[in-house]
């Protein structure tokens, strides 16, 4: 890591590179995470799970049709399409 081979402590590197103390330690401590991500990549999380996978199916599918078709789709298509198929467990 850069720090060590420079001889730079990491109150000085964090001043350098204008962030906090905490910071430079999440990132030496993830460095090897960090590293492997794509370039640009935002974050190193996989996603979140679809808490309703066959609804986000369909939408997906009606989607793909639609854009086949030429059809735009927007946001709110997906809120409108999603509320009349869904129907919440009481």
């Amino acid at each position: 890591m850069f720090i060590q081979r420079e001889g730079v402590s990491k109150y000085a590197a964090a001043k350098r590179l204008w962030i906090s103390e905490k910071m430079l330690r999440d990132w030496t401590a993830k460095d090897l995470v960090i590293l492997s991500q794509r370039s640009a990549q935002r974050k190193g999380t996989i996603g979140r799970a679809a808490s309703l996978p066959q609804l986000e199916d369909y939408l997906h599918e009606r989607f793909l049709e639609m854009r086949i078709q030429g059809i735009k789709v927007k946001r709110a298509w997906f809120f409108a399409e999603g509320k009349k198929w869904y129907i919440p467990s009481m």
